[in-house]
């Protein structure tokens, strides 16, 4: 019989995984709440000009305002593109440690 092992999150570490969660799903995909997620993967195939970096930082926002476990620094939201994908990096403090992390959250049209 094979060895079952868990994998157990610190809190750290699952506030950021649900982060990514918020991430991955899609405004309207949430049937029960259907301004959660984020329109970011619909920009993919925008041109990455001022309104759709707007756009993008105001989704980040967004995320980060429902979360209470983390403090955005606004100013710290920078928003970079190839031809396949934008990444978004965020500086964050995590309330519970008051620990400044960096995220980087990448939006691809691969997945």
């Amino acid at each position: 019989l094979g060895t079952c092992t868990s994998v157990t999150l610190t809190d750290l570490e699952l506030a950021k995984k649900d982060i990514e969660n918020h991430f991955s799903i899609k405004k309207g995909e949430k049937w029960e709440n259907p301004d959660f997620g984020t329109n970011i993967p619909y920009l993919l195939f925008q041109p990455l000009d001022d309104l759709i970096v707007s756009q993008i930082q105001d989704e980040v926002i967004d995320v980060f305002n429902y979360d209470p476990r983390f403090i955005l620094d606004e100013t710290s939201i920078n928003v970079s593109e190839d031809e396949h994908s934008i990444e978004v990096s965020i500086t964050v403090t995590y309330v519970p440690l008051e620990q400044v992390e960096t995220l980087l959250i990448n939006f691809s049209n691969n997945k």
